[in-house]
Order: C-alpha cells, then sequence, then structure tokens
C-alpha cells in the first residue's frame, strides 16, 4: 500500500499526491481549525453542496480522499473532519531513528547550543499586517531585550517567505546573533535537541511545533489575542510583546 503524509490538501501538487492509497495530513496550523470561506464562487458552492460538504466554508482534510488529519489539539477538530482526526504525536512517536537523521540530513540541521535562544520570525509585511520598516523593528527591538533580559546568544529562524538579507543586515552589528534560513523548518531543528536542552524558542504569533519527542522545546507566543493580531498595530503588538517577556522573565527569577 503506498502512503503518504501532507501539509495541504488544496496545493495544485497534492492533486497527485491525492491519488496515492492511503493519504494523511499533517498540521499546518491555524488554517486547519479555520474554515476558508467561498465568496462569490455560486457553481462551486453548488457542487459542494449536491456532494454533501458545507457550501460557506472549505476545511483542509474534508476530502474524502484523506484517511487521517493529524492536529495537535485535536479537539479544536471542525466537525466535518472529527471522525479522521488523530493527535500529532501519534504521528511523531513513529518517527524512526532512521527518520529522524534523515529529515536532519536533508535540511542540514546543526546544533543549537543548549544556552541559545530561538526566535522565529513571519512575513508580518507580506501577510499585509505592519509595513517591512515596522516588522523589522519589532524583531530588532525583540531581539535587543532578549540579549538583555536571557541569553548570551540569540538565533533568528526566518520565515521562508521571507529574505535572509533582511536580517543580516539587520542584525550586521551583533556578534551574539545568528541568522538561520528559512529554509530549515523548525519542527527539522527540534529534532536534533536532546533531553539534555532547555531550549526557549519564542515567536510573536505561530504554529510551529516540535517534532522531538526527547526535547523539552516549548515555543512561546508573546501574542495571545486573536483580535490583537487580527487588527495589528506595530505599537501595540511590540508593547504587548515586550510585556509579555518581562513577564516572562519575572515568573522565571
Amino acid at each position: 500500500m503506498e502512503e503518504i503524509y501532507l501539509f495541504h490538501d488544496r496545493t495544485y501538487l497534492s492533486k497527485y499526491f491525492k491519488s496515492f492509497d492511503k493519504v494523511n495530513l499533517i498540521e499546518d496550523g491555524r488554517a486547519n481549525y479555520q474554515g476558508r470561506k467561498i465568496v462569490r464562487n455560486y457553481l462551486k458552492r453548488t457542487l459542494r453542496f449536491v456532494l454533501g460538504y458545507s457550501y460557506q466554508y472549505q476545511f483542509l482534510g474534508e476530502s474524502s480522499e484523506i484517511s487521517s488529519v493529524y492536529l495537535m489539539k485535536p479537539e479544536y477538530a471542525p466537525c466535518c473532519i472529527k471522525g479522521k482526526v488523530k493527535p500529532l504525536t501519534e504521528f511523531v512517536n513513529r518517527l524512526s531513528n532512521d527518520t529522524v537523521r534523515t529529515i536532519i540530513s536533508f535540511f542540514r540541521v546543526e546544533a543549537m547550543e543548549s544556552n541559545a535562544i530561538l526566535v522565529l520570525t513571519q512575513g508580518l509585511d507580506i501577510a499585509g499586517l505592519c509595513s517591512k520598516k515596522d516588522k523589522l523593528n519589532i524583531y530588532y527591538v525583540l531581539v535587543q531585550k532578549l540579549l538583555d533580559y536571557y541569553s548570551p546568544k540569540i538565533v533568528v529562524k526566518i520565515h521562508p517567505s521571507e529574505d535572509i538579507k533582511e536580517y543580516t543586515k539587520l542584525f550586521a552589528g551583533f556578534s551574539r546573533v545568528t541568522i538561520i534560513s528559512g529554509h530549515v523548518p523548525f519542527e527539522a531543528i527540534s529534532l536534533k535537541i536532546d533531553g539534555k536542552h532547555d531550549l526557549k524558542v519564542y515567536s510573536l504569533r505561530t504554529s510551529s511545533f516540535s517534532l522531538g519527542p526527547n526535547s523539552s522545546v516549548n515555543v512561546l507566543n508573546l501574542i495571545d489575542s486573536v483580535d490583537m493580531w487580527t487588527r495589528f498595530s506595530s505599537d501595540e503588538i511590540l508593547e504587548t510583546a515586550i510585556n509579555e517577556l518581562v513577564r516572562l522573565y519575572d515568573q522565571n527569577l
């Protein structure tokens, strides 16, 4: 039996992969929990209604060609896919040592220092949430604060949609800041971390997760409010992120 795992089932390439005998979907982020509204496409809405799907929203994993959907939070899965949802940990725990080594080798993941802090950036400007100038200012101030409070070493892992040159220029004078290409997924990085490391990972608001079952990696989102993220004011986001950083620091004293 041919079995395959996908992160998305609505791309052009996924149409080919869905021809496999068993197709599984792995969480890709918030899109797995929120349907995409179908707007003004009345033919599509009608066809979906006839086929028994929601004619208002489209959900990842809803297709009958998808056998299983692995989610971090199965309890929050849309009703239409609940019957095929499984905990993501079930998939992670099945990763063999050979598979882990293959992933690490493929992405050329380097070992993280035990006392380093990892910052995950996002293409805020590309998503239309703010300007590039405001985005870079947010991460500049955030990294400055982390250097002051926590660690002698900061590793900035940029988002795949971003240009690494933006950050190498931004932190050119920082000897304690290292930039990692967006082509290396955080999930692959987490596989390189063993149980002896207590790596702190900070993000404004991400759905990235650790695949390393033996590590104590915990992704800390500094912005919890969905409403705040949706209306996105750069000043408010930065102030809230710094306040949360200070709170976490004081909490660990």
